[in-house]
């Protein structure tokens, strides 16, 4: 172990003193270590822990302690998966970044070769970012987008949209009845071609060209020949954008003649 006990080319043994400089005037590699905030380990390719700093013990199960080996401090579960990562990165000399779940926390973790003379990895840095933060704004995203297309599908307006060339994206319940489709899922990937008479099919793609074009919202009262029969409707038409402010494609909402005289 004493090849990988100064991989940043450091003096390790000076005193014990983590803050100590060296003879030459060379800085405990310790010290760089303890001052970083996010969680960072360094550890020798076998897996013996040789700095850690305090950060470090949020996304271990426990404190990890110099001359430990890692695997004795990682959470339950996650012994063979850490083992493997560290040896691949050993192997190969190349990082691997993977997330996890500690508690109620989650990383992002970066295990990085450090690497001395031929290229050849005298140690391990593994690094942790919080990402909880992150995490816990997907997961209401992902509600809130659940929330969304369960209140879509209780529309009984003909709800659907689409890229821009042309494939559907998705649909509400009602727009898949219409078109004889036992789900919204089967719509995506198909084309009015799928569901309409060809001379009709063009001229819906022409409109759907135009308001991606002209960036603006068109409305237009139409019989559609659907599967499920002949039905006019009261149609609009809007872009899709990006956050960046690209159009991405386009949104129809259709509501049936008859049910809106009835309104």
């Amino acid at each position: 172990m004493s090849n990988c006990m100064d991989p940043l080319g450091m003096n390790s043994t000076t005193s014990s003193d983590p803050g100590a400089a060296s003879s030459n005037g060379q800085l405990d590699y310790r010290l760089l270590v303890a001052t970083i905030r996010d969680p960072l380990l360094v550890i020798s390719p076998d897996g013996v822990i040789l700095a850690a700093n305090h950060p470090a013990a949020s996304m271990l199960e426990t404190p990890p302690r110099a001359g430990d080996l890692l695997w004795g401090h990682v959470p339950m579960g996650m012994v063979y998966d850490y083992a493997g990562v560290v040896d691949t990165v050993v192997l190969s000399c190349r990082s691997i970044r993977f997330e996890q779940q500690v508690g109620g926390r989650w990383f992002e973790i970066s295990v990085e070769p450090m690497l001395g003379k031929a290229d050849q990895t005298m140690a391990v840095l593994v690094h942790g970012r919080d990402i909880t933060a992150r995490k816990q704004i997907e997961a209401c995203h992902r509600a809130s987008e659940a929330l969304l297309s369960v209140i879509i599908d209780h529309l009984p307006e003909l709800i659907y949209w689409k890229d821009q060339q042309g494939r559907f994206l998705g649909c509400n319940r009602a727009f898949a009845e219409a078109n004889g489709l036992t789900s919204p899922e089967e719509v995506r990937g198909k084309t009015d071609w799928d569901f309409l008479p060809p001379g009709q099919a063009a001229s819906l793609h022409q409109q759907d060209s135009a308001v991606m074009t002209e960036h603006r919202c068109h409305r237009a009262e139409q019989t559609l020949n659907l599967l499920t029969g002949d039905q006019a409707v009261e149609k609009a038409k809007l872009p899709l954008f990006t956050e960046s402010g690209d159009v991405m494609g386009v949104l129809s909402v259709a509501q049936k003649v008859n049910e809106a005289e009835e309104k």
